[in-house]
């Protein structure tokens, strides 16, 4: 809505304005001296607009390029539409403040006082800082690199030396060399090395570390800094006898001895030999007694070689052998199915052979099948898979069952000549221990005082009204259809940090939390193949307790669910297994409803 000039509050123009005439109350100028049909306000107008109120009372943003000016903070500030946001345009109060964000200058900074930079300052700095941590170029001290940042040791440099004398405190001193001394008084002995060839020195060194020129002993080089073994070289050695204290010699070869005499025991290879006094005779051979004592034997043949000569035959590799030289024998075998071959295992011990025609004795260690299916009682088997084996009625012998044949499913049972029953008489029948068959009447209905029966097959019953538990013994109901049917429902408690879950019991089970449970025993499931499930029920007491699950547990995803344990709710679970208990795929059914 469009608003008059003294809506805003401006006050009447008494002189010219932006160059112009006294104002014509007919004509209204924008600050861009452009004339304005009509004064509008400040939704529309994209001018500067002057502002005394609270900034908060400036219209809503959302017109790019209007402007908006204040002074109420107590400073001028100027506001920018970015036509969704108010912006204000950064600028530097002359009172000073804090201005956020980067400031560029082109120009010279002039600073009277000091500027504090916590961030650093980037960029070259002129004038005098109070501190510095480095030289903005490394200067070399004595030709040692000095930047600042670390400290440094001068070495002087010799040449910048002035006068002759050193200072007296110094005692000591590395120099090497001291070029041409015309003389020199010691006093006191020198201590460490001396090094160098001019001139000479006179007397005897106390000690000394190293020879100037190492040399060689028997080849083994020796400059005194370290021991050395010398080993003597035969060719050096003079005389002809060994010295009496060298007893053992590592000498495996002598060349040619003229002469060698040997008395007494001779040990080789730590077994100890006693030699024969004489050199025996032609033909003869050493021989042991196995302890050590050597003698001459005459061998058959003179020795060296044999009466007769030993041939390879079939299957054998080798030349002939007379006991004059060695001969190697072998057997011509392979593990290939090879004619004419030795037969030979791999190194997995097997061979390979085409039919291998002979009879075998005794049992092999298995056997997939039998050669002919044989079988017993109409039954085909031939060892790849169990059978069942129903007897033949027609083979039974002999009379009488067995003592031990207490029921039958037999449903006629042919004509019986007599039966005696010992017992009391019910009717035309007798029950007890024994029922007279020739006095069963015929009709439908067994007698009231009838309770119980081995019977294993009624026939075809059209209702069956039971008063007791029926134990199917885990075996299979086909076909039923159930109404009104119920679960069992249990109540374990926790004992001990243990609770076991039984499901011969039931399969909902009701548990409250009231301690940690550090084993759960989820034991009688169905066996492998079969399908079960249970469920769980926890009620909470108010207190927080831990439960560990059994790694046969699964969750979705691999994590178990918080329990809950608010006072007077509950968490319901599913188990499912189909591998008797190996595995529980385990699923939250509800959680944290209310049960009280």
């Amino acid at each position: 809505m469009a608003q008059t000039v003294a809506q805003h509050s401006v006050a009447s123009f008494t002189s010219p304005v932006n160059g112009t005439s006294p104002i014509d109350a007919n004509q209204v100028r924008g600050n861009d001296n452009t004339l304005r049909s009509g004064y509008n306000d400040h939704d529309s107008d994209p001018g500067i607009h002057l502002q005394s109120s609270a900034a908060a009372s400036r219209p809503a943003a959302g017109e790019l390029g209007r402007k908006w000016l204040t002074t109420d903070t107590g400073s001028v500030r100027l506001y920018f539409d970015t036509g969704s946001a108010w912006a204000e345009v950064s600028y530097l109060p002359l009172a000073g403040g804090t201005i956020a964000g980067n400031v560029s200058i082109t120009g010279t900074l002039a600073v009277t006082n000091a500027i504090t930079a916590t961030g650093g300052v980037v960029g070259n700095v002129t004038g005098n800082a109070s501190t510095a941590t480095a030289l903005a170029t490394a200067r070399t001290i004595n030709g040692v690199s000095f930047d600042g940042t670390a400290n440094i040791t001068v070495t002087a440099d010799a040449g910048t030396l002035t006068g002759s004398t050193l200072a007296s405190g110094v005692t000591a001193s590395s120099l090497t060399s001291v070029g041409t001394l015309a003389n020199l008084t010691v006093t006191n002995p020198i201590t460490g090395s001396v090094t160098g060839s001019s001139g000479s020195t006179t007397g005897n060194a106390a000690t000394a570390t190293a020879l100037q020129t190492a040399r060689a002993i028997n080849g083994t080089s020796f400059n005194g800094t370290a021991d050395i073994t010398v080993t003597a070289a035969a060719g050096t050695l003079t005389g002809s006898t060994l010295a009496s204290g060298v007893t053992a010699s590592s000498l495996t070869s002598v060349g040619t001895l003229s002469t060698l005499a040997v008395s007494g025991t001779t040990t080789l290879n730590t077994v100890a030999y006693t030699w024969p006094s004489s050199g025996g005779s032609n033909g003869q051979v050493l021989t042991t007694n196995g302890s050590g004592t050597l003698s001459w034997t005459t061998i058959s043949g003179g020795g060296g070689t044999t009466t007769n000569s030993l041939t390879a035959g079939s299957f054998l590799t080798g030349g002939s052998f007379n006991g004059s030289a060695a001969v190697t024998f072998a057997v011509d075998a392979t593990d290939a199915n090879t004619a004419s071959k030795v037969v030979a295992r791999d190194s997995s011990g097997n061979f390979s052979a085409g039919t291998i025609t002979a009879a075998l004795s005794g049992n092999a260690s298995t056997a997939a099948t039998l050669q002919t299916s044989r079988n017993i009682n109409g039954v085909a088997f031939n060892g790849s898979a169990d059978i069942t084996v129903t007897a033949a009625a027609g083979t039974l012998t002999g009379t009488t069952l067995a003592s031990g044949v207490t029921a039958s499913s037999l449903t006629s049972v042919g004509t019986i000549a007599t039966g005696v029953w010992q017992g009391t008489a019910i009717g035309n029948a007798y029950i007890a221990t024994g029922l007279d068959v020739a006095k069963l009447t015929t009709g439908t209905t067994l007698p009231s005082n009838v309770t119980g029966s081995s019977l294993t097959s009624v026939g075809t019953l059209s209702s069956l009204t039971l008063g007791g538990t029926v134990s199917m013994a885990d075996n299979v109901i086909s076909r039923p259809r159930f109404t009104d049917y119920a679960e069992t429902y249990t109540t374990p408690a926790i004992s001990s940090n243990t609770l076991t879950l039984n499901l011969e019991n039931g399969n909902v089970f009701r548990v409250t939390r009231n301690a940690n449970i550090s084993t759960l025993t989820i034991s009688n499931p169905a066996a492998s193949g079969n399908a079960c499930s249970f469920t769980l029920i926890f009620d909470a007491n108010g207190t927080s307790y831990t439960i560990t699950w059994p790694a046969a547990v699964k969750w979705p995803g691999g994590t178990a669910p918080t329990i809950t344990t608010t006072n007077g709710r509950s968490d319901m679970f599913v188990f499912y297994t189909n591998n008797a208990g190996t595995t529980w795929y385990a699923m939250t059914a509800a959680q944290n409803f209310v049960t009280t």
